[in-house]
């Protein structure tokens, strides 16, 4: 009695025809190097304790015509590469744990004696085209989990002498020939529910299958009628979700982005709510007060306002005369002061526009007014104040182009008039 693993030393013979090693305390893999042996015509591995897979190089064995790989622990499925064995004549893969489906490609084998794949844990159903080996003697696919029926076609293979389906999940009728009628009840006991003309099964009955047959229509037709409605529903849904959600999603970009506006203070020029900014004001100087005064010139007062909300302010306030130059040159204030962007001019935040007054809204910079900067760029540079006068917003424009980071490097300007 042999012992151990197959040694690769066998593989090395070329023209090794038979070999038979069955009955042995072999162990581990089989070597994949058997498919060298292109004349090896008869192999019989069984009765030993192999285990692994059946290697798919088999499917070079060419000359192969006997495979009995028998009563070992091998597992996994069966390689379809095996129908390149076109010479195979009898093949015995019993008692192992091979699994998954049977494959089809067995029926186009040229199997005349046996096909034994008992006692595995094959699944699914008999494939159709094993009904192609028309000239194979026995069958056996016993102690499975195969379900399904027996295909009818299985009465085209007239050559059987044995067919062996027992301990299954099968059901449905047998097929009508010779060797199924006369078939003993042992090769279809222990079955889900077989039925035909065979001793030991009940009677086929072509109503109770005819109405079986029905209720499976019926219900294919009930579940296509609430698969495609249910599906034509939700692709609508989510069409409508496609189209709906960017626009919520731009929605709420806006929302956001107002939000942050609003959050950015009560002159926010998104959300500039002038009764809101009228009372911050007034409460802030305490309606005008002299002690918030921080410059006068020749069109309004400066205040400095601390609002609720930390932000301080340096506020124009200019008397309303009923004088159209007066409120033309409010208006050309606002607009020179809109257009200019420069880091040495100040900031307008806002403005508002009473019965009594007018007021402007500039950033807070804590370096004096217009003027003590005008009268300082005289004193340190002799400039002309022509060069500097802000009377006129085109003026203004122009004057902001002088004033560059060399004369106002850290400084600001108030604009008073």
């Amino acid at each position: 009695m042999i012992n151990g693993e197959i040694h690769v030393e066998i593989c090395r013979m070329p023209k090794l025809h038979l070999l038979d090693i069955s009955s042995n305390n072999l162990v581990g893999k089989i070597p994949r190097e058997f498919s060298r042996l292109s004349y090896l015509f008869h192999l019989n591995m069984s009765n030993n304790q192999l285990s692994g897979t059946i290697p798919s190089e088999f499917g070079d064995l060419s000359s192969l015509e006997y495979l009995d790989l028998s009563r070992n622990n091998l597992r996994g499925q069966i390689p379809i590469q095996m129908e390149n064995c076109i010479k195979l004549d009898s093949l015995s893969l019993n008692n192992n744990n091979l699994s998954g489906a049977i494959p089809y490609q067995l029926g186009n084998l040229n199997l005349h004696q046996v096909l034994d794949l008992s006692d595995n844990l094959f699944t699914g159903e008999i494939p159709t085209q094993l009904s192609k080996l028309t000239e194979l003697q026995k069958l056996n696919l016993s102690h499975n989990e195969l379900v399904g029926g027996i295909p009818s076609s299985f009465q085209l293979m007239r050559s059987l002498t044995s067919i062996d389906l027992s301990y299954n999940f099968l059901d449905g009728p047998v097929p009508q020939n010779n060797i199924f009628q006369n078939a003993p009840i042992e090769w279809f006991i222990h079955n889900k529910g077989l039925c035909g003309e065979v001793h030991g099964l009940p009677p086929y009955a072509p109503s109770s299958w005819g109405s079986r047959d029905k209720k499976i229509t019926h219900r294919l037709k009930v579940i296509i009628c609430v698969i495609i409605p249910t599906a034509s529903v939700l692709f609508l849904l989510f069409l409508i979700a496609a189209i709906i959600l960017p626009c919520c999603k731009r929605k709420k970009h806006t929302a956001t982005e107002t939000a942050e506006a609003v959050n950015g203070g009560i002159f926010t020029i998104w959300n500039f709510n002038g009764k809101e900014a009228y009372k911050e004001i007034i409460e802030a100087t305490e309606n005008f007060d002299d002690k918030y005064r921080i410059g006068v010139g020749g069109y309004g007062t400066v205040y400095v306002a601390t609002v609720s909300s930390g932000e301080t302010f340096a506020v124009k306030k200019i008397q309303k005369i009923e004088d159209q130059a007066s409120e033309q040159a409010f208006r050309n204030e606002i607009q020179a002061l809109t257009q200019i962007r420069h880091r040495n001019i100040v900031r307008l935040y806002g403005f508002c526009s009473t019965n009594q007054f007018n007021f402007l809204a500039y950033e807070y910079m804590e370096r004096g007014s217009l003027g003590a900067i005008l009268s300082w760029l005289v004193r340190e540079f002799r400039v002309p104040y022509g060069l500097l006068w802000l009377g006129n917003p085109r003026t203004l424009v122009n004057g902001r182009k002088w004033i560059s980071d060399e004369c106002l490097t850290s400084g600001g300007i108030h604009c008073l008039r």
